[in-house]
């Protein structure tokens, strides 16, 4: 699993609850530095983003660069 120089990887995905209790997909980011961030998507904007990504589970994105959700990687 090796990722352009620059990219962040998914670390983890997950589900949960938003701030209007409403699902949210969850991902954590690892930079090639060692850095992290935690990038939260409400319920639309992940089923965009998994479908342009091409999975159906969330487990499907560990591992891959964070920009297969703009479905051009």
């Amino acid at each position: 699993m090796s990722a352009e120089a620059g990219t962040a990887m998914i670390e983890a995905a997950e589900l949960a609850a938003g701030h209007d209790g409403r699902a949210e997909l969850v991902l954590r980011l690892r930079y090639p530095n060692g850095a992290s961030a935690e990038l939260r998507l409400d319920e639309e904007a992940a089923a965009l983003a998994l479908d342009a990504a091409g999975v159906t589970h969330i487990d499907d994105l560990t591992g891959k660069p964070w920009d297969i959700l703009a479905g051009h990687s």
